[in-house]
């Protein structure tokens, strides 16, 4: 276990991952994915040990850019898993020192 690390999926039922918890549990959000996704993240409950936000994708991009959105503005590092057909695992992904948001951390 990484100390102050939680390891979050966007959405249950696409993949299976490895991680300690979910957003949503169901795939059948129709037009609303950006909606649902925000508000699970804006709601979220992490432990308090947690610091930094590995987040699991399903390649679902509205979601998960509404998650990315939602975890920065609540001041988590997110450290972004994607996976590797062709390694068949995860691997980290950061995005957190791209300008785009850097310029988003400091309107909040």
């Amino acid at each position: 276990m990484e100390e102050g690390v939680y390891h979050l999926g966007t959405i249950a039922d696409r993949h299976d991952m490895p991680v300690d918890g979910y957003l949503l549990n169901w795939s059948n959000f129709g037009d609303n994915a950006l909606g649902l996704v925000t508000r699970a993240a804006d709601s979220y409950r992490f432990p308090d040990y947690v610091h930094t936000v590995k987040l699991y994708y399903t390649g679902y991009t509205i979601a998960t850019m509404g998650a990315v959105l939602s975890l920065v503005k609540r001041g988590y590092k997110v450290i972004m898993m994607e996976y590797s057909n062709t390694k068949k695992e995860y691997s980290e992904v950061h995005i957190m020192n791209h300008p785009l948001i850097q310029e988003y951390k400091s309107v909040r």
